[in-house]
C-alpha cells in the first residue's frame, strides 16, 4: 500500500464526521513473511497481507472505537455506525479528547529499505535453512535448537481525525533469531541469537548463531556461587529487562493511576548521577523508531531520568 492510499481511506472517514463529534480513524496495513526451518527442512511459511482500520468517536465527552478488518467503503462505514452507538452506552469523561496538531514537524527518518520488498521468497527460506545448518556446524556441544526463525514486514501506518492530525508512517524491519540447546552428556542449557535490521541483507546468520552457541556454552557447568556482596555486571539482554519494568512504571497513565513509585516525584533524585535514561524514538537501528505516534504528532526525544534526577514521563494527549 502507498502511504497516500491509507491518508485517503481515512480522509473519507473522517468527512463523515457529524457536527459535535469528534472522529479520529487510524489504519495500519502490514505485507509479511514468517519461515521456520528444523532439521534441514522449512517447517513453516507464512507469506500474508493484513489490514485493519480503527475508529474513533467522542461527543459530550463520551467515547466510542470500533475497528474493520477490510477497506471495504460499507465494511468501514459500518464500524463508524458502530463506534457512534457504542459511544452513545459510554460513561462521559470531560478529560476525553483527541490530540491537536502542536506546531511540531516531524523529523525525517530512513525507517524503509525499499530493497525488502525485492527479495524472493526462496532467499528468505534459504535463509532460514542457513540459520539451522550453521548452528548444526558450529560446536561439537550443540544438540539442537527449537527453531531457527526468519520474519520481516513492511507496515504502513496513518492517523487522521478532526482534529486537524494527518499523517502516515511506513517502516521496514526484518529479523532472525535461533534458540540454541547444548550439552555436555550431564545437562542441557539454551541460548539464543538475535538481529534486527531495515532491510533482509543487514542481517547476518553467522553472528546471530553465533551468539546463541555462546549463549548456550557459556551456561554448561555454571553452578550458583555463594552468597556475597559483589559487583554485578549485568549483559546488555538483562539490563534491558530491568530497564523494561522501570519505563512502564514512568507511563503517564500508570502515574495517574497511581501505580506508579515515581508518582509525584519529578525533579527528585531516584538514581545514581550515572545513571539516565530518555525516550528516544529517533535512534533509527532500533525496531520501535518512528517519525509519528500513535496520535499522528511528531516524535521527540523525551528526557526522564537526567544524571540521577527524575525529570518527567511518558504521556499521551489524555
Amino acid at each position: 500500500m502507498d502511504p497516500s492510499e491509507a491518508l485517503d481511506v481515512l480522509d473519507a472517514v473522517v468527512d463523515r464526521a457529524e457536527p459535535g463529534e469528534q472522529l479520529e480513524a487510524v489504519l495500519q496495513w502490514t505485507d509479511s513473511t514468517e519461515v521456520r526451518a528444523h532439521g534441514g527442512q522449512v517447517e513453516h511459511f507464512v507469506s500474508a497481507v493484513e489490514v485493519g482500520v480503527g475508529i474513533r468517536v467522542i461527543r459530550d465527552g463520551r467515547t466510542g472505537m470500533s475497528w474493520s478488518g477490510v477497506l471495504d467503503t460499507d465494511a468501514v462505514g459500518a464500524a463508524l455506525e458502530e463506534a457512534r452507538d457504542n459511544s452513545r452506552f459510554a460513561s462521559a469523561d470531560p478529560n476525553a479528547g483527541l490530540a491537536e496538531p502542536d506546531g511540531v514537524d516531524p523529523v525525517v527518518l530512513l525507517t524503509e529499505d525499499p530493497a525488502l520488498a525485492r527479495v524472493p521468497a526462496e532467499d528468505k527460506l534459504a535463509f532460514a535453512l542457513e540459520l539451522d545448518s550453521r548452528l548444526a556446524a558450529a560446536d561439537d556441544r550443540m544438540v539442537g535448537h527449537e527453531g531457527a526463525d526468519y520474519s520481516d514486514a513492511r507496515v504502513v501506518s496513518a492517523v487522521v481525525s478532526t482534529t486537524g492530525v494527518r499523517a502516515v508512517e511506513s517502516e521496514t524491519i526484518a529479523q532472525a533469531a535461533i534458540w540454541a540447546l547444548a550439552s555436555d552428556d550431564t545437562e542441557v542449557t539454551t541460548g539464543f541469537g538475535l538481529d534486527a535490521a531495515r532491510g533482509f541483507e543487514q542481517l547476518y546468520a553467522g553472528a546471530v548463531v553465533a551468539e546463541a552457541v555462546a549463549r548456550a556454552t557459556g551456561l554448561l557447568g555454571a553452578t550458583k556461587p555463594p552468597s556475597a556482596r559483589v559487583t554485578v555486571v549485568l549483559d546488555p539482554y538483562v539490563t534491558s529487562q530491568f530497564l523494561g519494568v522501570v519505563a512502564e512504571m514512568l507511563s503517564g497513565e500508570e502515574v495517574a493511576r497511581g501505580r506508579s513509585p515515581f508518582a509525584g516525584r519529578v525533579g527528585e533524585v531516584v538514581a545514581t548521577e550515572s545513571f539516565s535514561l530518555a525516550d528516544d524514538p529517533h535512534a533509527v537501528d532500533a525496531p520501535t523508531a518512528g517519525v509519528v505516534d500513535g496520535e499522528g504528532l511528531a516524535t521527540r526525544p523525551v528526557a526522564l531520568v537526567e544524571q540521577g534526577l527524575l525529570t518527567g514521563f511518558l504521556h499521551n494527549s489524555y
